[in-house]
């Protein structure tokens, strides 16, 4: 098991990591956006053909949708903040709550509480950004501990040393937001004179709006209403053919879904899309699209940040409304003065409108150019979402040849919500393995006896282009996305050309090696394992839990032992340990957890290793205790009758030159 510093380092560059983050809280508003969607579709119908069922009247069902809209902004303060703070490992509950507190405090002061929260679309973005940034901040400081967590329950300790943070942080954010706002609102005021300067002709307002507007919907702002927040468009209600105006021009033949032609990447997601995701948002989210409501693919696909899809997303419109200009100034389609309602399905609406049949044939047309448009882009962003395309992907890059079967690791099969995000972090892991150096280091083990060098624990590492050395932070991404087994494969090729290097100068010594649980359960890798490093002089440490998780995994380690490979068991005394499985145990090696021995200077931590190690020896198993970083546990260690230990108290991983020199050294 690797203990280093630069193991425990879970994070992903910021930027990389906030992006995963917000896609993840804007996914999780699906269920509100559903509702407020069906609401809104409800409403328009009710006002448009004059509904009344009993008690409900157009009136109240408006004002239903209108309350439901006004809480979207409300809802992704408290989404933004709660996934923020899991990913910070922050308290949920304090950060969630101070993050409310600072937009409706903002609210207050700017003195606009009578106007509804959607007219803060940025805002609503931005506050919990700053809020999340200030509290983590604030909490380093030393003043912030009021009481020990120890000392009382945990849940009123948090209380309590957030309550100084929590006013501070509230003073502070809401300055800063209130700074925000004064700047953009310069910046507003400076684009609405611009573009009045400008004097922009209606049709180059148009493609404004159409551009402007579909980036804002790209960072998750609703395009459209900010677009009438900062720009005067009521020259696009003039006619740009006889009775049809800018806007239902946009509307007919560039806004058929709603917003980036949502109704052909719907298409296009259920022609050529093959993940699971994809393919069940598409069908959510197809009543909504035909009613031209596009909320819930662009947050539920997403579309919010989603660099693969941005270029058609706006792209497509400005095609659709250019071919369109081109037919109608051609005189072709005529229209006759009448009115369709915004959420009138396609080709409907053009036959209010025209009475004919033209217009819904050219709507036709561009729907199929715009499915053909989307198609590849879709297909490229499907197979970033696939487990076995990012198989693939990753085992190419690292040389690994063969078909290796998809296995899903436990955690994939257990977090579905989380598919989404997983694979948008495992390709964004597989371009960092690519644009960097995979690599081994060593860390030494050491006879407690004799205090000599024994063998190494083989551990990944990133080599950056800058000489930055960091550990595996994500080794966990590749897990949950199924490509435990091909990372193995590669250590386990990696380690064989070390060990072939180390032979041809007389040094043989014994190397560990970690494999996961999925690896152990596939018998074509250990097939592949066997024909790479049989009979050579390596341990493989495996986690207590592959020996109970399924007769594959138990069938997997009972062939490297009977091919004369060792078998260790690592991170001993975790969750799984149990003295029931120590009578089972295939096993050579124990290794204790770090965690027993960052616990041995109290009484009960002691009596615990005490009698763990009693217990193991009587078994007859060498027993090695991993994360010593001190003399005074490595003291004790050895009088428990410890074979052997690992840790930063002797030496931290080691290239592989490194390695054998200090094995020479110390041997």
């Amino acid at each position: 098991m690797d203990t280093s510093p630069a193991a425990s380092a879970k994070r992903y560059p910021s930027i990389g990591n906030l992006l995963f983050t917000l896609q993840e809280a804007f996914v999780a508003l699906l269920p509100y956006l559903l509702l407020s969607a069906a609401t809104s579709v409800l409403a328009q119908g009710f006002v448009t053909y004059q509904w009344s069922l009993g008690p409900l009247h157009a009136d109240t069902v408006v004002s239903t949708a209108y309350v439901l809209r006004g809480l979207f902004p409300l809802l992704l303060v408290i989404s933004i903040a709660y996934h923020l703070a899991r990913a910070h490992a922050m308290d949920t509950a304090i950060t969630v709550l101070l993050s409310i507190v600072v937009y409706l405090g903002q609210d207050a002061l700017r003195g606009i509480t009578s106007q509804p929260p959607s007219h803060l679309p940025l805002s609503a973005l931005v506050t919990p950004l700053v809020t999340v940034g200030l509290l983590r901040a604030v909490m380093k400081l030393p003043f912030t501990r009021v009481v020990r967590y120890r000392s009382m329950n945990h849940h009123v300790a948090a209380a309590l040393n957030h309550g100084l943070p929590f006013t501070l942080v509230f003073v502070l954010a809401t300055a800063a937001m209130m700074v925000i706002h004064f700047g953009l609102g310069k910046g507003a005021a400076g684009v609405t004179s611009m573009v009045g300067g400008l004097q922009l002709s209606n049709g180059a307002l148009l493609i404004a709006n159409s551009v402007i507007s579909h980036l804002l919907w790209f960072v998750g702002l609703h395009g459209n209403n900010v677009f009438d927040l900062l720009v005067d468009g009521r020259s696009l209600e003039q006619f740009i053919f006889p009775n049809l105006t800018y806007y239902k021009f946009l509307d007919l033949f560039a806004g058929f879904g709603g917003a980036g032609a949502g109704l052909s990447l719907m298409i296009a997601i259920l022609i050529v899309a093959r993940d699971r995701h994809s393919r069940i948002i598409a069908r959510t989210a197809a009543p909504f699209l035909v009613c031209n409501v596009t909320e819930v693919l662009i947050y539920g696909l997403p579309i919010v940040f989603n660099r693969r899809l941005l270029v058609p997303f706006v792209c497509v419109p400005l095609l659709n409304m250019g071919i369109a200009y081109l037919v109608l100034a051609q005189g072709w389609i005529t229209f006759n003065g009448s009115s369709a309602s915004w959420i009138t399905p396609i080709f409907l609406d053009s036959y209010l409108m025209t009475g004919g049949l033209r217009a819904a044939l050219l709507q036709a047309a561009l729907l199929i150019l715009s499915v053909l448009v989307y198609m590849p882009f879709v297909r490229r962003f499907s197979a970033s979402q696939s487990t076995r395309m990012l198989r693939e992907s990753l085992a190419s890059r690292l040389g690994i040849e063969g078909d290796l079967q998809v296995r899903q690791g436990a955690g994939f099969q257990h977090a579905q919500s989380f598919i989404l995000r997983s694979n948008i972090e495992t390709q964004r892991v597989i371009e960092l393995i690519t644009a960097n150096r995979l690599t081994l280091y060593y860390q030494p083990k050491i006879r407690a006896s004799d205090q000599r060098c024994l063998g190494f624990e083989a551990l990944l590492r990133l080599e950056f282009a800058d000489g930055r050395v960091v550990g595996p932070y994500f080794l966990e991404t590749l897990e949950l996305a199924g490509l435990a087994s091909v990372i193995d494969l590669w250590v386990c090729n990696e380690a064989r050309r070390t060990l072939n290097s180390w032979d041809a100068t007389g040094f043989h010594p014994r190397v560990a090696i970690n494999l996961h649980p999925d690896t152990l359960g596939d018998p074509h890798c250990i097939d592949r394992i066997l024909a790479t490093l049989s009979g050579r002089n390596v341990e493989f440490e495996i986690i207590e839990r592959a020996f109970a998780t399924s007769p594959a995994m138990a069938e997997g380690i009972r062939r490297l032992r009977a091919s004369g490979l060792r078998i260790s068991i690592d991170d001993f005394g975790t969750g799984y340990s149990s003295l029931h499985s120590l009578y089972h145990l295939d096993a050579d090696t124990i290794k204790l957890d770090k965690s027993l021995i960052d616990i041995v200077h109290t009484d009960r931590g002691y009596a615990i290793y005490r009698a763990i190690c009693a217990l193991c020896k009587e078994l007859e198993f060498e027993l090695i205790a991993e994360g010593v970083e001190t003399e005074a546990q490595f003291a004790l260690a050895k009088s428990l009758g410890v074979d052997a230990v690992q840790g930063w108290c002797f030496a931290p991983a080691l290239n592989a030159e490194k390695a054998r020199e200090y094995a020479v050294a110390h041997g």
